[in-house]
């Protein structure tokens, strides 16, 4: 008789979870149909996925997972787009889906000034780094942010007269941003010149030289393998630039420059876009 009465409480307590309904974990008074107050957090399923397209876990019954399925994968996994990182995922009914932004962005700034000339063959321009380590499988973008300035023009009172005697000209050259050991050449011309009014309004002669001349170009999207190295790397070969003190060369006041007065130089930038 006490093991029936025994049986009748348990399923009459029973009965009664479903007219409840709200279940409570570290506390007496739940205020949702779960509340978890605790100060340990919550930790999701950890499973080590191996890619987004596999399911890998079952139901009990050995079903795939319903969608909806929330898990912590615990490694990284796969040699493509479909790899997976370490992170929460969730079952949408035919692939896992990250519950995470994928960023990985690096930005490297031209760290030193650099003077040009003719004749010198290409010459590098300095960044903080030189490689780069991508943290995803997938296409990443990467923008180059150029600068050059004109050195000064020829004039009969220069310190280096060439009897040129121009007021207006261009000089320039190429570019070469190196990736991973293919090259991508863009060629930049800058402007100098000068004015001089004495004649007409009783002025002063002005000289404009390494004027504002900056670009910013997408050299490719292409797509990277996550833990290798990547090298990067940027050189700038000016060209005779005639009219210009000594024809631009290097070490004379008509030699070009890399920065802007010694404050805005090139940039490279490296973007993850997509898998």
């Amino acid at each position: 008789m006490k093991f029936k009465n025994s049986l009748f409480a348990v399923l009459m307590i029973l009965s009664q979870i479903p007219a409840l309904g709200q279940i409570g974990i570290g506390t007496s008074n739940p205020e949702g149909l779960l509340d978890i107050s605790m100060t340990q957090g919550f930790v999701y399923p950890r499973v080590p996925l191996v890619n987004t397209s596999t399911a890998t876990i079952t139901t009990p019954d050995g079903n795939p997972p319903v969608t909806g399925t929330m898990v912590y994968n615990t490694k990284i996994s796969g040699t493509d787009a479909t790899a997976v990182y370490p992170g929460l995922y969730q079952w949408d009914g035919t692939h896992w889906v990250a519950q995470f932004d994928k960023k990985d962005n690096k930005i490297y700034i031209q760290n030193r000034t650099l003077s040009t000339g003719h004749s010198v063959g290409p010459q590098g321009v300095s960044f903080d780094r030189k490689t780069f380590v991508p943290q995803y499988y997938g296409t990443y973008k990467i923008k180059v942010s150029l600068h050059f300035g004109a050195g000064k023009m020829d004039l009969n009172t220069s310190s280096e007269p060439d009897d040129q005697h121009a007021n207006f000209g261009a000089q320039g050259g190429d570019f070469v941003f190196n990736f991973n050991a293919q090259n991508h050449t863009v060629s930049m011309k800058s402007f100098s010149g000068n004015n001089n009014d004495t004649t007409l309004n009783g002025g002063t002669l002005k000289e404009y030289s390494n004027a504002y001349n900056q670009a910013q170009f997408t050299i490719l999207e292409t797509d990277l393998i996550p833990g290798e190295s990547y090298d990067v790397g940027l050189t700038f070969e000016q060209l005779i630039a005639n009219g210009f003190i000594s024809d631009g060369a290097l070490g004379t006041e008509g030699s070009g420059h890399v920065d802007m007065n010694g404050d805005l130089g090139c940039v490279i930038e490296i973007s993850y876009i997509n898998e």
